[in-house]
């Protein structure tokens, strides 16, 4: 069926293009198409238009629908590998952690007989009186784990049975030496304050003795900081000096002299 065109007076407008057109045209002056049949012929284009636009959506569809089922399957087969690596992992790690676990338990119980050994090797010398022995074995002990037994309080009993061993030897300086030790394990405790104060000052004139004056006053300077303004000791330094003096005179060093009175003077104001 096939539309006709505009009678009588009546300007027929062009449906494609939009120009007015003379009464009677059948085919448009501006742009060619026929004015009776367009409508016809652009409806039809239209629905197949139409037609292919649908065509199309339902086949970009299908490919969406497809891709989203190739993911979905690389999803699925990338998360079962994942699960059997970890369940592979687990199966490897689990016997490890096992036997690691066991190991260390092992070792802990090896070095706990060692210490047990060492320790018992320890009360075995200090039954003997070998004061060495046992400062030797128990020191092992407690710089291995300081909390074992009571081998801190072994320690510091050895150390001092032994400095009062080098004391009677007139080994003063060893003996010094092991009550810093017993101190550094128990600070501040007067007994050993005490001990180590005589030490100090028995160690100073020992030193005297052998003219050893720097030593001597280098000990009783420490002795000092033990008992800061300790007369006996300020007293005892200053008999030093002058007996130092007294000494460089006798060999005419004459200028350690004027440098020991320089000292003294400069420690002890007139």
């Amino acid at each position: 069926m096939t539309e006709s065109p505009p009678q009588g007076d009546e300007l027929a407008v062009c449906p494609h293009c939009k120009t007015a057109n003379q009464p009677g045209i059948i085919i448009c002056t501006s742009c060619g198409v026929r004015l009776d049949t367009y409508s016809n012929v652009a409806r039809r284009m239209q629905s197949r238009q139409d037609q292919q636009n649908i065509a199309m959506l339902e086949s970009l569809n299908q490919d969406a629908e497809l891709v989203v089922d190739v993911e979905v399957e690389i999803s699925r087969k990338k998360t079962l590998k994942l699960l059997f690596i970890v369940a592979l992992i687990t199966l490897i790690l689990l016997p490890l952690a096992w036997v690691s676990g066991a190991g260390v338990t092992y070792w802990r119980q090896i070095e706990y007989q060692r210490l047990v050994r060492i320790y018992g090797q320890g009360e075995a010398c200090e039954k003997k009186a070998d004061h060495l022995c046992a400062r030797v074995a128990f020191l092992a002990v407690y710089n291995t784990r300081n909390d074992f037994r009571d081998s801190k309080q072994k320690l510091i009993n050895a150390r001092n049975n032994l400095s009062d061993l080098y004391l009677v030897k007139g080994q003063t300086h060893l003996a010094v030496n092991e009550m810093i030790e017993i101190l550094k394990l128990t600070p501040g405790n007067p007994f050993y304050l005490e001990k180590l104060f005589s030490a100090r000052r028995a160690l100073a004139e020992q030193y005297v003795a052998s003219a050893k004056w720097q030593e001597a006053i280098f000990q009783l300077d420490q002795a000092l900081e033990l008992k800061p303004g300790d007369a006996n000791t300020l007293s005892r330094l200053k008999q030093i000096y002058n007996q130092w003096i007294t000494y460089a005179q006798s060999k005419r060093d004459w200028l350690s002299e004027i440098w020991i009175k320089r000292e003294r003077d400069a420690r002890f104001p007139q």
